[in-house]
């Protein structure tokens, strides 16, 4: 083996995780201990898009984080993951790149595609134009 390429999707889901415990007003200390009461003890950031209900802390409405608490939301993962992966096989495929530097080239995508980050996108090289898929 001449090198190995790291999709670093736990990155991702932290990253997801994290930002919904803000949003929901979950203190930074309670974002992986803060749990609702299901058959799983799943994580309230990571299947809720509001806090537990008060008349029954066993629901909350569903987020699009992961609906179970172990499996992600297409929707949500997808378009990111799918990004990545077309970026590492570029890099491993179509640079020709040494193995030393598509360790380089993998940690790229990994920082460009696997957080919560807005992604820039270079639409003309020759004149710099940069477009955030938030301005779609």
């Amino acid at each position: 083996v001449q090198s190995v390429q790291v999709l670093e999707f736990a990155k991702l889901s932290d990253a997801y995780i994290e930002s919904n415990a803000r949003i929901l007003g979950i203190p930074k200390g309670e974002t992986y201990t803060m749990r609702i009461d299901n058959l799983w003890g799943s994580l309230v950031a990571q299947i809720c898009a509001s806090l537990p209900f008060e008349e029954d802390v066993r629901g909350c409405l569903p987020g699009m984080v992961a609906n179970d608490g172990m499996h992600q939301c297409p929707e949500t993962f997808h378009g990111r993951v799918n990004a990545a992966l077309v970026c590492l096989l570029d890099c491993r495929f179509n640079q020709r790149l040494l193995p030393s530097s598509i360790l380089s080239c993998s940690d790229g995508c990994n920082s460009k595609y696997m957080n919560v980050d807005p992604i820039i996108f270079t639409l003309n090289a020759d004149l710099n134009e940069e477009i955030s898929l938030t301005q779609l």
